[in-house]
């Protein structure tokens, strides 16, 4: 299963504080599923910058990759690649070797949302390999977002 969500900060329903919403995007079309790079969506950067506020961009290929952008006030702060392999060659000498997942500094994604203190379990989600305690990219997606306090 593929998706693309934003997660964004709103208004709490009751008492004061951040709600975050869940706001679902067209799902990948094949040119981006089998993209060897993707690209962020520039509305999650200009949605960060117009709410002075955090957002974290994910995409799901296929429960085989998972992507995240975090945003600050517009700026790019974290980005992260589960699987940097997904589309290798499988009869080329590097096809069988496992490349580590590509991230960016956890205790700064863990900090824009206000949760330093889950930084080192954080990490150990977006290091762990799939079926050590997850089979499928959305539970890794799902653990990090309660990590980070997002549902």
């Amino acid at each position: 299963m593929s998706y693309h969500l934003l997660h964004l900060p709103g208004p709490a329903l009751e008492g004061e504080g951040v709600a975050w919403r869940v706001v679902t995007l067209e799902p990948p079309t094949p040119e981006i599923l089998y993209a060897p790079t993707n690209q962020a969506d520039p509305l999650a950067a200009w949605l960060s910058q117009a709410l002075k506020a955090p957002v974290l961009e994910v995409l799901n290929l296929e429960d085989e990759r998972l992507l995240l952008w975090a945003y600050d006030r517009g700026e790019l702060v974290f980005f992260y690649d589960s699987n940097p392999m997904h589309l290798g060659c499988p009869v080329c000498s590097y096809a069988n070797e496992r490349a580590k997942p590509e991230t960016g500094e956890v205790e700064r994604l863990a900090q824009l949302f206000g949760q330093p203190q889950v930084a080192r379990e954080l990490r150990a989600w977006l290091g762990r390999r799939r079926g050590l305690g997850f089979v499928q990219e959305q539970q890794r997606h799902s653990e990090i977002t309660r990590l980070l306090g997002l549902r």
